[in-house]
């Protein structure tokens, strides 16, 4: 009983993480193709290989808040995050990429950290949203790095979404770094069907597929490698040099929201006189590749 009760004090510790402010390495199984079946004190449950989730508290009566959805954008398998009522206190969907349970059952949300050495750009994903009023599906992933005695945030990249989204969309959420040219040694990743770990609201959910962390550059063709965006910080355009085609472009906000879009149709030269100041993402894309570049804008 008493690792119950605690259970609800730490689960509200999950809001708090949520609410603050080599190859490339990969999230585990982006397209959560993959379920593998677990048991915890003598209880079985479903979760995506590579993922950790809350469903180990089925052994204390709760019903699995994360599982496997057939409505998927790619592939035949998504995640569904849904927050429910259990028999004492009510929980999110929740993903870690660390087990974040103890044996007794009890979160501690600290543990929710994998060694990481990379500078990703953000992330990308498709989502449909059903968060309830009041509440909000969320997506956060932090770098950080041990440091004269202290753990310092390098970055951080953060989606949330208060509103219901009915078919797939494309999100391109930007990585925002407070310490420039340094590594960081860690990373924590969560996923949520409701940001604030003090009061989740039962019936809100968040269906999330192809979530998987972009790097500038990344998974283009070799031409477009050569690409420079400048000027960065950019006050009114950005020009694209080295581009030596047409391209489709899409450029997103720090909410992973499509602001603008188009193709370059012989220009190499973006006006950016409507959005407001901040950092953004722009994606380049044909039917040869795809390529992420971070820029800053302040004008």
């Amino acid at each position: 009983m008493k690792t119950i009760q605690f259970l609800a004090m730490s689960l509200s510790a999950i809001g708090i993480l949520l609410s603050t402010h080599v190859a490339s390495q990969q999230l585990p199984n982006v397209g959560f193709e993959n379920w593998e079946q677990k048991t915890f004190n003598g209880t079985d449950y479903r979760s995506p290989v590579g993922w950790f989730t809350l469903n180990p508290l089925k052994a204390f009566g709760y019903e699995e808040t994360t599982f496997e959805s057939l409505d998927a954008s790619i592939g035949k398998s998504a995640v569904m995050l849904e927050t429910m009522i259990g028999p004492f206190n009510t929980i999110p969907g929740l993903l870690t990429l660390e087990n974040i349970l103890g044996d007794n059952g009890m979160p501690n949300v600290e543990n929710n950290r994998i060694p990481f050495q990379n500078l990703p750009a953000g992330f990308t994903f498709y989502y449909k949203s059903g968060p309830e009023l009041g509440d909000t599906n969320v997506i956060f992933m932090m770098l950080s790095k041990w440091k004269n005695g202290k753990r310092d945030t390098i970055g951080i990249a953060s989606f949330e979404i208060d509103s219901a989204v009915e078919k797939y969309t494309y999100a391109v959420v930007p990585t925002v770094y407070f310490i420039n040219n340094e590594l960081p040694d860690s990373m924590s990743f969560i996923v949520s069907s409701s940001k604030n770990g003090f009061s989740p609201i039962a019936g809100s959910w968040f269906l999330v597929d192809h979530l998987q962390l972009i790097y500038a550059d990344g998974l283009a063709e070799e031409a477009t490698k050569k690409l420079n965006i400048y000027p960065n910080p950019a006050s009114e355009y950005i020009h694209i040099g080295g581009l030596n085609k047409d391209k489709n472009y899409g450029i997103y906000n720090l909410m992973g929201q499509l602001v603008m879009n188009g193709r370059t149709e012989n220009s190499k030269v973006l006006g950016l006189n409507l959005l407001n100041n901040g950092n953004y993402i722009l994606h380049l894309f044909d039917e040869s590749g795809q390529s992420y570049h971070h820029f800053n804008l302040n004008n």
